[in-house]
């Protein structure tokens, strides 16, 4: 039996291959900003990829693989809605938590998170930086470390001397920085910590990031106590909200990426 030849052209005559390709061509893209909203990418330098990503899919929708594309969707359109309308991601997430026994450190070091344009802590900055001086104040160390953004990001002195001066009045706060990542903020806590002769350190961050934080704090030779920020953002006691399982969502996807390249670069 012959196969039909494809036609390109509809009953009147006019052209079908444009409406493939364009419908391709939205499935890339809606699925590049699904991608960058999972991972927390940002969108700021987005147009090449968004680009690249319509163009590819376009060109996919014209082959016989077009199939393969609208699978991909469905399956990424199933995967939300049962992370989101279910409870399954609340184990996974729970797992990457570290939580150690509170014990007295040299120092307790607070990790950065976002600036907004004013020199305002963000959320995930103010929650971590609030749980470091309730712990300074409740006597574990005497000392907070901070770590700064580059300096394309507004300073938040401000901020973090009026928590300081209301909250834990008697800590010493240090900075290290500037920090593009993890590692980096490792790496310049460690220099601290053999000018200062600190061998053991309290390590705050977003509840999600401790697991693999401490684990890279433990690579420079420090002794970690790693103690999770009380969380703003989500829930960790279930039921959850569907906002906080699309918080876990987007958290734990890019925690599990940021912990495979981690390994891969012998971070961990």
């Amino acid at each position: 039996m012959s196969r039909r030849p494809r036609q390109y052209r509809d009953d009147r005559g006019h052209p079908v291959m444009i409406g493939y390709f364009a419908a391709g061509a939205g499935i890339g893209a809606t699925l590049y900003f699904v991608f960058a909203f999972m991972l927390q990418t940002g969108l700021e330098d987005a147009l090449p990829y968004v680009a690249l990503s319509a163009l590819i899919g376009g060109l996919v929708h014209l082959t016989r693989f077009r199939g393969v594309l609208w699978g991909l969707a469905g399956l990424l359109a199933l995967f939300f809605v049962v992370a989101i309308y279910t409870p399954v991601l609340y184990g996974p997430a729970e797992r990457l938590v570290r939580e150690d026994d509170l014990r007295p450190a040299d120092a307790i070091v607070c990790l950065s998170s976002g600036v907004t344009n004013e020199g305002r802590l963000d959320i995930g900055g103010t929650e971590r930086y609030l749980t470091a001086l309730r712990l300074a104040e409740e006597g574990y160390a005497d000392t907070v470390v901070r770590t700064r953004l580059p300096d394309d990001y507004a300073p938040v002195d401000v901020d973090v001397e009026w928590l300081r001066a209301g909250l834990a009045p008697g800590a010493e706060i240090a900075t290290v920085g500037p920090v593009g990542s993890t590692w980096d903020e490792a790496e310049q806590v460690r220099a601290l910590a053999q000018e200062r002769g600190w061998g053991t350190v309290i390590l705050v961050t977003s509840p999600m990031h401790t697991r693999r934080a401490a684990a890279v704090f433990e690579k420079t030779g420090l002794t970690v106590i790693s103690a999770p920020a009380e969380s703003r953002q989500y829930s960790r006691t279930p039921p959850c909200r569907k906002g906080d399982r699309a918080y876990m969502l987007r958290r734990w996807i890019y925690e599990v990426a940021a912990w495979h390249y981690y390994r891969a670069r012998g971070w961990l």
